[in-house]
């Protein structure tokens, strides 16, 4: 009997906290409401203080006992479901002028060109997470609102495309991530929580044929709309794929403006370690250019 009710008791007990925190967020509302008041019926001197008296309370609820009740395993995914309704509304704005202004600008059904997916010229509304699978997992040079363990669905990172802004140059490329479709792979990395302001910065550092597209980011507890930079076949710097010593040979001769392309394997490598990350051949390029490779050398007699 007690197993068959176990589960009831269990949401119930969610949907009551969930309630509690709903009256605390209505407090402060009045309570700020009150505050306001004081500014506009100036023959209420005590209105002020006795705001004050009732935000006190809600104000430190919301401040410390709510994000604690909130990392319950049960509750944490409770702002990743509110985040992803505003993104789907805010998503479903820029649809729909992107169609508006199609006839104008030449996007449309029919066109290879989309105001939603694939273009530089996509407006961002609202904080938005970006996933990360290579240099943006261990170099953040952008302001973040939270990061968060994560993964993307159908894709698998390779060394196939070009670098010769960052870790190369034009007559020398390095060689650098992109994203290659793989049906039913899991590309594990990092998302970052951004405002629309920092994609300026991340559409400049993911150029030479990176382009920001949306995906769903998948996290342990949750899921939520985002984007991805993937550079494809179709864009100039693209090398695609070679044997693995090919690729190692090349890394380890290239530089750029950012550094050593060597450096940027030898980093990644050694933050998905940190985080339980295992990636063969990201591995194997390492194992590579440390010249530790898995074939045996024969000693002689």
């Amino acid at each position: 009997m007690h197993e068959a009710i176990a589960p009831y008791l269990t949401l119930l007990m969610q949907l009551l906290e969930i309630a509690g925190a709903g009256a605390l967020v209505l407090g402060f509302i009045l309570a700020t409401a009150v505050c306001i008041a004081r500014r506009v019926m100036v023959r209420w001197p005590q209105s002020l203080a006795t705001a004050r008296r009732l935000a006190a309370p809600s104000w430190l609820a919301l401040r410390f006992w709510l994000p604690r009740r909130l990392s319950r395993p049960s509750l944490s995914n409770l702002h990743l479901r509110v985040l992803a309704c505003w993104q789907s509304w805010c998503s479903y704005e820029q649809l729909s002028a992107g169609r508006r202004c199609s006839n104008s600008m030449g996007v449309g059904p029919g066109s290879d060109r989309s105001p939603t997916f694939g273009t530089r010229s996509t407006f961002m509304t609202g904080a938005t997470w970006v996933f990360g699978y290579g240099s943006l997992i261990w170099h953040q040079d952008f302001p973040y609102l939270d990061a968060r363990d994560a993964w993307i669905e159908g894709w698998t990172r390779r060394f196939w495309q070009g670098s010769h802004d960052h870790r190369g140059t034009e007559t020398d490329p390095g060689r650098v991530l992109t994203l290659i479709k793989s049906p039913g792979e899991r590309c594990y990395g990092r998302a970052f929580l951004v405002e629309p302001s920092v994609f300026e910065h991340l559409d400049y550092r993911e150029k030479n044929g990176y382009e920001r597209i949306r995906t769903e980011t998948y996290f342990e507890d949750a899921q939520a709309p985002g984007v991805v930079y993937v550079a494809d076949e179709d864009n100039v710097a693209f090398l695609g794929d070679a044997p693995a010593e090919d690729i190692a040979a090349q890394i380890r001769r290239s530089a750029g403006p950012s550094g050593n392309n060597s450096d940027y394997v030898l980093e990644l490598a050694c933050i998905l370690r940190e985080l339980g990350i295992d990636d063969p051949h990201v591995f194997e390029i390492e194992a590579l250019l440390l010249g530790a490779s898995d074939e045996k050398t024969e000693i002689p007699d």
